[in-house]
């Protein structure tokens, strides 16, 4: 009789102990736990990788625009500068010829 019951309260824990166990070492899953990693993670991944690479084509298309437009500015304020030098130019020419 002895025997019997240590025998029973063995067997008792034994159950939940192995599920602890097989849960712990990763072998026995929930299909909640198995669908996160196999679907919902990688899809998850996915859309932030698409997010970081069009927010570095947006920050490349803004800049770009940004330099085109500085440079655009810059060539047409040259553009005047070397204009009005030559105006200038011309008019001391015309002054001086006017003046012989």
């Amino acid at each position: 009789m002895n025997a019997r019951f240590i025998a029973k309260g063995y067997l008792a824990g034994l159950r939940e102990q192995s599920l602890t166990e097989l849960v712990r070492s990763g072998t026995l899953n929930t299909p909640q736990t198995n669908a996160m990693e196999e679907q919902v993670l990688p899809w998850l991944m996915a859309r932030i990788q698409d997010f970081l690479r069009e927010d570095a084509a947006t920050i490349e298309g803004s800049s770009s625009v940004v330099n085109d437009g500085i440079i655009g500015v810059s060539n047409c304020h040259s553009q005047a500068i070397q204009a009005k030098k030559d105006s200038i130019k011309k008019a001391e020419s015309d002054k001086v010829e006017a003046k012989r």
